[in-house]
């Protein structure tokens, strides 16, 4: 049964997580050659990726993209294997494996698997990034900044993992070790909205932490 004890966040950390990291001269001996391939076009990212200053996995890291955000691949390098892209300062030019960007060398993107476990990055409170891809919260819309950081504290305060299940195509119910849905955790402390069609469970959760004024809600009730 779910208590408020239980599923209480930690109060909200001050950094937010970056979503980048700090550029790094080339110290590689590999060349980035030239372009095989000109795309010069918008393609969206299947997997978390590091991006590096050469096309290597030894290179410097100048960079991360995350899943389903679309990046400016300006062509295939390294007999295909690696794609160059633009970040989006639009300057800084980097590479990643092509199979980071599989529409960019003409490949399907494999299907999500119906269960997925890990220990799960917090790209928003409604999204979970594990292995490297997009895991969706159903019924539920989330938020990034300091809310999601304190997510991401009570995860890691709560053994680190999650187990999730697909109830509906791209959507899943995440849950902690002790079974506890990470959805709920979320909604009684305002760190998230309950979408269309959520459950009464979800929308009884939300109404606590709208009357309690916790996370979003003490937002929306401050005076201006």
């Amino acid at each position: 049964m779910l208590t408020l004890s239980r599923v209480l966040l930690a109060c909200a950390v001050l950094a937010t997580l970056s979503t980048a990291r700090a550029q790094m001269p080339p110290d590689s001996d590999t060349a980035p050659g030239e372009l095989q391939q000109g795309l010069n076009k918008p393609y969206p990212v299947f997997t978390m990726t590091d991006v590096h200053a050469v096309p290597s996995s030894d290179g410097p890291v100048i960079g991360l993209l995350w899943p389903q955000v679309d990046v400016l691949v300006t062509g295939l390098v390294a007999e295909g294997e690696w794609a160059q892209v633009q970040l989006p300062d639009g300057k800084t030019v980097g590479y990643v494996p092509a199979d980071a960007i599989p529409a960019a060398v003409d490949q399907t993107p494999p299907d999500l698997p119906k269960t997925v476990a890990g220990h799960p990055i917090v790209r928003d409170t409604a999204t979970l990034v594990i292995d490297r891809r997009n895991v969706h919260l159903s019924k539920l819309e989330g938020t990034d900044g300091p809310l999601a950081d304190s997510l991401q504290s009570y995860i890691s305060s709560a053994g680190g993992t999650v187990s999730c299940e697909e109830r509906e195509l791209g959507y899943y119910l995440c849950t902690m070790p002790d079974g506890t849905d990470l959805a709920l955790v979320a909604l009684v402390n305002g760190a998230a909205l309950a979408a269309d069609g959520a459950p009464d469970a979800y929308l009884r959760q939300q109404a606590v932490a709208q009357q309690a004024h916790r996370g979003i809600w003490a937002l929306a009730s401050a005076p201006n």
